[in-house]
């Protein structure tokens, strides 16, 4: 599985897990479709929306969240987030999948006043 799919595999899961834990989920992820005039073809790049893959919210809370398909880029998820602005209203989660987990590893993020 390419890092692409094994990307979008994980995050369509957490989508998924969150829907069943009663939250609304919103994929804020952006593909850009750029022209490179000289090669003569398209090319597509993807952006994430202020740093998060997923925006969850249930009348209750809000919280961006980062998946991660490498337990290696937890901390990596970790300053993507922080990289942005973020109220201290929302909460900001790191998501990791074990494979052939049930439920995810949660890492919370602090959200440090800039």
């Amino acid at each position: 599985m390419n890092r692409s799919r094994k990307g979008n595999y994980y995050r369509k899961k957490t989508k998924d897990w969150m829907e069943a834990q009663g939250y609304e989920v919103f994929i804020t992820e952006q593909t850009q479709t750029l022209w490179d005039s000289k090669k003569k073809r398209a090319f597509h790049i993807k952006r994430d929306l202020a740093g998060a893959d997923l925006l969850a919210m249930n009348g209750k809370e809000i919280i961006f969240i980062q998946v991660k398909s490498n337990k290696n880029d937890i901390l990596k998820g970790a300053k993507e987030l922080g990289q942005h602005k973020y109220p201290p209203c929302v909460k900001l989660w790191v998501v990791y999948w074990v494979p052939r987990a049930k439920e995810p590893l949660i890492e919370e993020v602090e959200i440090w006043a800039k």
